[in-house]
Protein backbone atom coordinates (compact mmCIF):
# COMPACT_ATOMS: atom_id res chain seq x y z
CA UNK A 1 0.00 0.00 0.00
CA UNK A 2 1.30 3.58 -1.04
CA UNK A 3 2.66 5.68 1.90
CA UNK A 4 2.25 9.19 2.39
CA UNK A 5 4.82 11.49 4.06
CA UNK A 6 4.59 15.20 5.26
CA UNK A 7 7.13 16.52 2.57
CA UNK A 8 6.02 19.61 1.59
CA UNK A 9 6.60 18.87 -2.68
CA UNK A 10 6.59 21.86 -5.08
CA UNK A 11 3.40 20.34 -6.52
CA UNK A 12 1.49 20.43 -3.26
CA UNK A 13 2.65 23.56 -2.74
CA UNK A 14 1.09 24.70 -6.30
CA UNK A 15 -2.05 23.33 -5.90
CA UNK A 16 -2.68 25.51 -2.85
CA UNK A 17 -2.30 28.72 -4.85
CA UNK A 18 -5.19 26.95 -7.52
CA UNK A 19 -8.52 29.29 -7.45
CA UNK A 20 -11.05 27.45 -5.76
CA UNK A 21 -13.35 28.41 -9.00
CA UNK A 22 -13.59 28.35 -12.27
CA UNK A 23 -14.01 31.70 -14.33
CA UNK A 24 -17.35 30.27 -15.36
CA UNK A 25 -18.40 29.16 -11.97
CA UNK A 26 -16.78 32.56 -10.82
CA UNK A 27 -19.28 34.75 -13.10
CA UNK A 28 -22.49 32.92 -12.04
CA UNK A 29 -21.87 34.14 -8.67
CA UNK A 30 -23.35 37.47 -6.62
CA UNK A 31 -21.00 40.63 -6.94
CA UNK A 32 -20.82 39.79 -3.06
CA UNK A 33 -19.52 36.08 -3.28
CA UNK A 34 -17.04 37.54 -6.02
CA UNK A 35 -15.39 40.30 -3.94
CA UNK A 36 -15.73 37.61 -0.59
CA UNK A 37 -13.94 35.30 -2.92
CA UNK A 38 -11.61 37.45 -3.97
CA UNK A 39 -10.08 38.98 -0.33
CA UNK A 40 -10.36 35.12 1.16
CA UNK A 41 -7.99 34.40 -2.42
CA UNK A 42 -5.37 37.70 -1.55
CA UNK A 43 -5.92 36.62 2.60
CA UNK A 44 -4.26 33.61 2.06
CA UNK A 45 -1.61 34.94 -0.23
CA UNK A 46 -0.34 36.73 2.42
CA UNK A 47 -0.26 33.94 4.81
CA UNK A 48 1.14 31.36 2.33
CA UNK A 49 1.57 27.12 3.47
CA UNK A 50 4.65 26.30 5.18
CA UNK A 51 3.58 23.18 6.40
CA UNK A 52 1.23 20.16 5.90
CA UNK A 53 0.39 17.24 8.23
CA UNK A 54 -1.60 14.48 6.95
CA UNK A 55 -4.08 12.54 8.73
CA UNK A 56 -3.36 9.05 9.72
CA UNK A 57 -5.28 6.47 9.37
CA UNK A 58 -5.51 2.33 9.59
CA UNK A 59 -2.39 1.30 7.78
CA UNK A 60 -0.08 4.27 8.89
CA UNK A 61 3.28 3.37 9.63
CA UNK A 62 5.77 4.46 12.33
CA UNK A 63 9.66 5.42 12.36
CA UNK A 64 10.25 2.57 14.79
CA UNK A 65 8.35 -0.32 12.11
CA UNK A 66 4.85 -0.05 13.79
CA UNK A 67 1.43 0.09 12.49
CA UNK A 68 -1.74 1.65 13.15
CA UNK A 69 -3.96 -1.75 12.61
CA UNK A 70 -7.51 -0.27 14.18
CA UNK A 71 -8.47 3.48 14.65
CA UNK A 72 -11.72 3.52 16.81
CA UNK A 73 -13.21 6.57 14.70
CA UNK A 74 -16.10 5.80 12.16
CA UNK A 75 -15.17 8.45 9.67
CA UNK A 76 -13.27 6.92 6.82
CA UNK A 77 -11.42 8.28 3.94
CA UNK A 78 -11.14 6.82 0.59
CA UNK A 79 -7.74 6.05 -1.09
CA UNK A 80 -6.64 5.72 -4.20
CA UNK A 81 -7.37 1.97 -4.52
CA UNK A 82 -11.04 2.86 -3.61
CA UNK A 83 -10.60 0.80 0.16
CA UNK A 84 -11.91 3.14 2.94
CA UNK A 85 -9.84 3.25 5.96
CA UNK A 86 -10.97 4.97 9.25
CA UNK A 87 -9.08 7.93 10.77
CA UNK A 88 -7.15 7.54 13.37
CA UNK A 89 -6.78 9.04 16.92
CA UNK A 90 -5.30 9.76 19.85
CA UNK A 91 -5.48 6.59 22.09
CA UNK A 92 -5.65 4.70 19.36
CA UNK A 93 -3.02 1.46 19.45
CA UNK A 94 -0.02 0.72 17.08
CA UNK A 95 1.75 -2.60 16.98
CA UNK A 96 4.73 -3.83 16.07
CA UNK A 97 6.69 -6.70 14.64
CA UNK A 98 7.60 -8.23 18.08
CA UNK A 99 3.98 -7.78 19.54
CA UNK A 100 4.67 -4.96 21.21
CA UNK A 101 1.70 -2.23 21.31
CA UNK A 102 2.00 1.47 22.02
CA UNK A 103 -0.59 4.36 21.89
CA UNK A 104 -1.03 7.45 20.15
CA UNK A 105 -0.43 10.48 22.50
CA UNK A 106 -0.48 13.95 20.30
CA UNK A 107 -2.71 15.07 17.69
CA UNK A 108 -4.95 17.56 15.57
CA UNK A 109 -5.31 19.37 19.40
CA UNK A 110 -8.24 21.13 19.18
CA UNK A 111 -8.93 22.01 15.33
CA UNK A 112 -9.27 17.78 15.11
CA UNK A 113 -10.90 17.58 18.41
CA UNK A 114 -13.95 14.69 18.04
CA UNK A 115 -16.52 15.60 21.45
CA UNK A 116 -14.34 13.18 23.05
CA UNK A 117 -11.26 14.69 24.43
CA UNK A 118 -9.19 12.96 21.96
CA UNK A 119 -8.02 14.41 18.77
CA UNK A 120 -7.26 12.94 15.25
CA UNK A 121 -3.57 11.85 14.63
CA UNK A 122 -1.51 13.14 12.08
CA UNK A 123 1.94 12.25 10.64
CA UNK A 124 3.57 13.47 13.11
CA UNK A 125 1.64 12.65 16.16
CA UNK A 126 3.65 10.92 19.08
CA UNK A 127 3.05 7.96 20.75
CA UNK A 128 3.70 6.72 24.41
CA UNK A 129 7.18 4.35 23.88
CA UNK A 130 8.74 7.75 22.07
CA UNK A 131 7.66 6.60 18.67
CA UNK A 132 6.30 8.66 16.07
CA UNK A 133 3.73 8.04 12.90
CA UNK A 134 5.69 9.07 9.91
CA UNK A 135 3.76 7.85 6.86
CA UNK A 136 -0.34 7.50 6.13
CA UNK A 137 -1.83 5.51 3.18
CA UNK A 138 -3.95 8.64 2.12
CA UNK A 139 -2.95 11.57 0.44
CA UNK A 140 -6.08 13.58 0.77
CA UNK A 141 -6.81 14.75 3.85
CA UNK A 142 -4.29 17.16 4.68
CA UNK A 143 -3.83 20.09 7.29
CA UNK A 144 -2.00 22.95 6.72
CA UNK A 145 0.12 25.59 8.57
CA UNK A 146 0.10 29.24 7.27
CA UNK A 147 3.02 31.80 8.05
CA UNK A 148 1.31 34.14 10.31
CA UNK A 149 -1.20 32.30 11.35
CA UNK A 150 -0.68 29.91 14.94
CA UNK A 151 -1.35 26.15 15.08
CA UNK A 152 -4.40 25.29 16.98
CA UNK A 153 -4.23 25.06 20.79
CA UNK A 154 -2.95 21.44 21.37
CA UNK A 155 -1.28 20.79 18.13
CA UNK A 156 0.63 17.95 18.05
CA UNK A 157 1.16 18.71 22.12
CA UNK A 158 1.25 15.46 23.83
CA UNK A 159 -2.41 15.40 25.59
CA UNK A 160 -2.04 12.05 27.99
CA UNK A 161 0.43 11.07 30.03
CA UNK A 162 1.32 7.49 29.78
CA UNK A 163 3.67 6.15 32.14
CA UNK A 164 2.98 2.57 31.35
CA UNK A 165 0.53 1.20 29.98
CA UNK A 166 -0.69 -2.24 30.09
CA UNK A 167 -2.26 -4.66 27.31
CA UNK A 168 -5.55 -3.72 28.27
CA UNK A 169 -5.74 0.11 28.28
CA UNK A 170 -4.51 -0.27 24.77
CA UNK A 171 -6.87 -2.58 23.48
CA UNK A 172 -10.18 -0.34 23.33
Amino acid sequence: MKQYTNELTPEILASFDKPAFSYEQLSGMTEESQEFLAKQQADLKQHPVIEIYRIAVEGSLTRDGGILKTATVTAEIEISNGQKLRVAQTLDTVVYPDGAKAAVISGAGDAGHNGTGQSVALVGSCLSNGDEIISTPQGRAILVLRRGIPAAKGFLVNHFKVEKVSETELTH
